[in-house]
C-alpha cells in the first residue's frame, strides 16, 4: 500500500458536484454502477439539493495531498433501525490502487458505527466487480442477497466491523 500521501475528507460541497459528475460519468466508473445513464448538470444540480439538506445522506470528497480523489456516503440513512447504504467510488484514476480507499472506508465506516451509531450497513456491488466483492469482504461485508440479475446485496454489523478494524487499521 502506497502510504505516500496526506489523507483528508470534507463533506460534499455544492462547488464540487460538478466533478463528481465528471468522475461519475467516466466509463469505469459508470460501468460499475447500478444508474449507469449520462448524468447532465441538470441531473446533478436536482440531486444535489435532494440530498443537500437532508438528514438521510451523508457524501463526502476524500483527497489526498489536497487533490480530490473521490467520493464516499451514506445514504438512506435510517436512525430508526439503525442502518444505512454506504458506497465508494474512485474517480480520479491516478490513485487507483495506492489504498487510499481503506482510508475513505474506514472514515465512514467509524462515522456510520461510532458518530451515528448506526448497527448494520448495506452496500450494493455489481456481481461482476470482482475487486470491489473481494474488497467488501476484506472490510468485513457479507453476502445477503442478489438484488437483480446484475447486483447483489452485502451487508456489514457493527460488531462484525469491530472485529475486523483492528487488522485494518494495521495496513494504514
Amino acid at each position: 500500500m502506497n502510504k505516500n500521501f496526506s489523507f483528508e475528507v470534507n463533506r460534499l460541497k455544492e462547488s464540487q458536484i460538478e466533478l463528481l459528475r465528471t468522475w461519475r460519468n467516466q466509463q469505469f466508473v459508470v460501468e460499475q454502477m447500478e444508474y449507469s445513464t449520462f448524468i447532465t448538470s441538470k441531473q446533478q444540480q436536482q440531486w444535489y439539493e435532494t440530498i443537500h439538506n437532508s438528514s438521510e445522506h451523508e457524501y463526502y470528497i476524500f483527497s489526498a495531498n489536497d487533490e480530490a480523489v473521490g467520493m464516499v456516503h451514506l445514504s438512506k440513512i435510517n436512525y430508526k433501525e439503525g442502518s444505512a447504504e454506504v458506497g465508494l467510488f474512485i474517480g480520479n484514476p491516478a490513485y487507483i490502487g495506492t489504498g487510499i480507499a481503506l482510508y475513505a472506508s474506514l472514515f465512514i465506516l467509524k462515522k456510520a458505527f461510532y458518530t451515528l451509531n448506526l448497527k448494520l450497513l448495506v452496500a450494493k456491488v455489481k456481481n461482476t466487480n470482482s475487486v470491489a466483492i473481494q474488497y467488501n469482504s476484506i472490510l468485513g461485508f457479507q453476502f445477503d442477497n442478489h438484488l437483480n440479475e446484475n447486483f447483489n446485496r452485502y451487508f456489514l454489523t457493527k460488531d462484525v466491523f469491530e472485529e475486523k478494524k483492528i487488522n485494518l487499521e494495521k495496513l494504514l
